[in-house]
């Protein structure tokens, strides 16, 4: 990599390669104005302030006529969680925000849909069906169909016919969303197999068990409906030096 200097009374050379770099992969071209750090400038510091305030400053940079792009060569280290519990916060944490996100901005968005200047009113579209809460149509569905079920069950209701026809409904809905997160899975894991570091056998189990995982976001999401989230700090217990990592990568690629 090419080492940057700064000179004394000169803006920081590493900044300037910052604001290219994103100003070329949104507009693909080289326009200061149109970088995020500018964004963020003008609106006078980081003022998005929900659960998930990066799907926030999306969706008001589009309310704003801010183009996003996706950057395919963009590349994020993070450490995920590895617990349960902890996964489980982090995801209500999200699911919380997304209803957040659809609250403040989800009319604003419809309206752009037909009143943004053109060239815009599709990513209104893209980031209404983005933060929209489809999983409640499931849960809604399921709920509705289980009260049927337990009707029956109780002696209120004596339609067989529809209380096998919400069984299948029940089953019919779950095992779609499950067939669809597997094929998301295993597409997912053979797209990005030589970045996924874990052994074979560990990427096709992971292959199965991804769909019970998401599974879970259902009760998730039905809890977030109900429940106020606090943010609650993500143990971290891993500490890698960015220089440690870029040479064991480096290995990793040699091998």
């Amino acid at each position: 990599m090419k080492k940057l200097t700064v000179k004394k009374g000169t803006q920081c050379m590493a900044c300037l390669e910052c604001v290219r770099a994103c100003s070329e992969a949104f507009y693909k071209e080289f326009d200061p104005s149109k970088a995020c750090l500018q964004i963020i400038e003008r609106n006078g510091g980081w003022k998005w302030h929900l659960l998930t305030e990066d799907i926030e400053f999306s969706a008001n940079s589009i309310l704003e006529g801010e183009r996003i792009s996706y950057t395919p060569t963009a590349v994020l280290y993070d450490e995920q969680p590895v617990t349960f519990r902890d996964s489980w916060n982090q995801r209500f944490r999200w699911a919380k925000g997304f209803y957040q996100v659809f609250w403040h901005y989800g009319a604003r968005l419809a309206k752009g849909i037909a009143t943004n200047p053109k060239g815009s009113r599709f990513a209104c579209y893209d980031m209404l069906m983005t933060i929209a809460p489809g999983m409640l149509l499931t849960i809604i569905s399921v709920t509705f169909n289980a009260i049927i079920i337990a009707l029956a069950a109780a002696g209120l209701m004596s339609t067989g016919v529809m209380v096998a026809s919400s069984v299948s409904s029940i089953c019919f809905c779950l095992m779609n969303y499950m067939v669809f997160m597997f094929m998301f899975g295993v597409l997912t894991t053979f797209v990005e197999w030589d970045s996924i570091h874990s052994t074979t056998g560990k990427k096709i189990r992971y292959m199965f068990t991804f769909p019970f995982f998401m599974l879970t976001y259902v009760p998730i999401a039905l809890v977030a409906l109900v429940k106020k989230c606090n943010w609650k700090p993500i143990k971290h217990s891993i500490n890698v030096d960015v220089q440690e990592f870029a040479e064991s990568e480096s290995r990793r690629e040699r091998a």
